[in-house]
């Protein structure tokens, strides 16, 4: 289930859709999209993204400590069906909150 950012247009949300096509290039059982979420903050240092006013569910991600007070960043690297990057910044799930489930319907 690909979960996008509120704001993110109709245009956007199909071209994300296109290009996780190229980026993980595997038969997919299923794909949809499912309720938006929401970037609550982004920092140098952490990541907040939310689901439903983080009712439903919340993450935070946080910088990995590296040898500076800078963000870790890895440059280059070949990711599945992606050659090469302007840069991944390595970042870590210090808090992962799910407070409700996705229903299933199997055919």
């Amino acid at each position: 289930m690909l979960i996008l950012d509120r704001s993110t247009t109709r245009e956007q949300r199909e071209a994300v859709q296109k290009i996780l096509g190229y980026v993980y290039p595997v038969k997919w059982d299923s794909f949809t999209v499912g309720a938006d979420g929401t970037m609550r903050s982004y920092t140098k240092d952490s990541v907040v993204a939310e689901l439903d006013g983080g009712k439903t569910a919340e993450v935070v991600l946080r910088r990995h400590p590296g040898n500076t007070v800078q963000p870790e960043v890895i440059h280059n690297l070949c990711y599945w069906g992606v050659p090469r990057n302007d840069g991944l910044s390595r970042l870590t799930a210090s808090d992962r909150r799910l407070t409700s489930t996705v229903e299933r319907t199997d055919p």
